[in-house]
């Protein structure tokens, strides 16, 4: 799967510098005849840009698409190679710089997968005057505090402990280097785990090998940061975000209790429209198709997608 997504992404990617940091960005141009929007995809925690291709293929029916590479993400290098540490306002702050260098005119429609919508509120709050050049920003299964997740206090218990371990240097890099083994991956995508439960036991050995590319490609000290601030997410008050906003959930999400999470994005958006996808899972797994991306957006996304594009 992996060899396939980085054959049919190649030719959108090139390579970008932004906060001193080295990285790569996808450039879907619009397959729309004539206009369309420029889309700001940005994706989440454990991501990459050839991870999403189908997402990002899917939303170039509405406009041109650019998606950036996150700092400690998709092989990009972290924050912590600058002298600087992960959290909401750093990646806040990065988003921003990326849009005002490489998309510096025009309207923009921002659209965060999960923790991508963490990234884009944080920083539509910290940088205001982006907020005019968002015609609307849409979050993906998003959320927007970590009282949204939703996990048994015994499992964030444990997660915590094993994001403690994540967060060192050292033992990051252990911890990182166990967790791509093959076997170890067999052993958690078994038919309990509802990222895989639905998909055929002959795609199964093709996803874990996906998933060990992408615990290589992302940063494990990065991860666990970023796992850590969102687990203690709490948004800064101040004045409602003008840009309007979407939000599509699904009554499958095992990682949001969806009703909280609508309620946290609500409290932060003067306007704000709700969807409900039939997808599965939350947020997916790999995309090598449009076929497959499409079953997130349901069909008032699309409509509002359309709609002066």
């Amino acid at each position: 799967m992996y060899d396939k997504l980085r054959q049919i992404s190649a030719s959108y990617i090139s390579t970008i510098t932004v906060s001193g940091l080295k990285g790569r960005v996808f450039n879907h141009p619009s397959r729309k005849e004539r206009g369309g929007r420029t889309i700001v995809f940005v994706y989440g925690i454990h991501g990459s840009l050839e991870r999403f291709y189908g997402v990002i293929h899917y939303l170039a029916r509405f406009g041109r698409v650019v998606a950036p590479d996150l700092p400690g993400f998709g092989g990009m290098p972290s924050f912590y190679s600058v002298g600087s540490r992960p959290s909401p306002d750093a990646y806040g702050d990065y988003l921003a710089e990326f849009i005002r260098q490489e998309l510096p005119d025009g309207q923009l429609t921002l659209v965060g997968l999960s923790y991508g919508f963490v990234v884009i509120t944080r920083m539509l709050a910290r940088h205001p005057d982006l907020q005019s050049r968002a015609d609307m920003a849409v979050s993906v299964m998003g959320l927007a505090d970590g009282r949204d997740l939703a996990m048994s206090p015994v499992l964030r218990c444990a997660c915590e402990a094993l994001l403690g371990i994540a967060r060192t240097p050292v033992l990051g890099r252990v911890l990182q280097y166990i967790i791509t083994r093959r076997w170890l991956l067999r052993l958690m995508y078994t038919d309990r785990n509802p990222k895989v439960r639905s998909l055929p036991q002959s795609l199964r050995p093709e996803i874990i090998r996906f998933e060990s590319y992408l615990w290589n490609c992302n940063d494990m000290r990065t991860y666990g940061a970023c796992m850590h601030e969102l687990f203690h997410l709490r948004q800064p008050t101040g004045p409602l975000i003008k840009t309007p906003a979407h939000h599509i959930s699904t009554p499958h999400d095992h990682w949001l209790n969806i009703d909280s999470a609508e309620r946290h994005i609500r409290a932060l958006y003067g306007n704000l429209t709700s969807h409900t996808s039939t997808v599965m899972k939350h947020g997916g797994l790999a995309y090598d198709s449009e076929d497959e991306a499409k079953e997130i957006i349901p069909a008032g996304m699309v409509a509002a997608f359309e709609a002066q594009a």
